[in-house]
């Protein structure tokens, strides 16, 4: 016989497995939905990384991340309001036209630029004594 806190837990196995006629639903639906919302993306935006370290100095490509691409717009992090600066106007001077054609299966309709605090060069741990507070 087995005890009630036993058969609490197989009931709540029992309600928390999931049926075998929508296991196979599961197993149809989910690789197309991961085609469509992981890969596709994926490499669409690897289409630019390539092309965004050819095209930019090095000082820009470091200090960046190209973070997403949807519907058309390749949103780029960069580290600071000067990278910003210096990389939007390289884009205006036809860097952006080169971006646009090295996207042989995705179309380039923008380009979105952003600040990511997370990007800037870290300073150095542990030297409290040089420290001015």
């Amino acid at each position: 016989m087995s005890s009630p806190l036993q058969r609490r837990i197989d009931a709540i196995r029992r309600g928390r497995s999931i049926r075998p006629d929508r296991v196979q639903a599961l197993g149809e639906f989910l690789p197309q939905q991961f085609e469509r919302e992981h890969r596709k993306p994926f490499d669409r935006l690897a289409e630019f990384i390539e092309t965004w370290a050819a095209i930019m100095p090095p000082e820009i490509v470091e200090r960046s991340r190209l973070s997403a691409f949807s519907r058309g717009v390749l949103t780029i992090q960069v580290d600071g309001s000067a990278t910003l600066y210096a990389a939007d106007r390289l884009l205006k001077s036809g860097l952006e036209q080169q971006l646009r054609l090295a996207g042989r299966r995705a179309i380039l309709r923008r380009v979105r630029l952003e600040i990511d605090a997370s990007l800037a060069p870290q300073p150095p741990v542990g030297d409290d004594e040089n420290r001015p507070f």
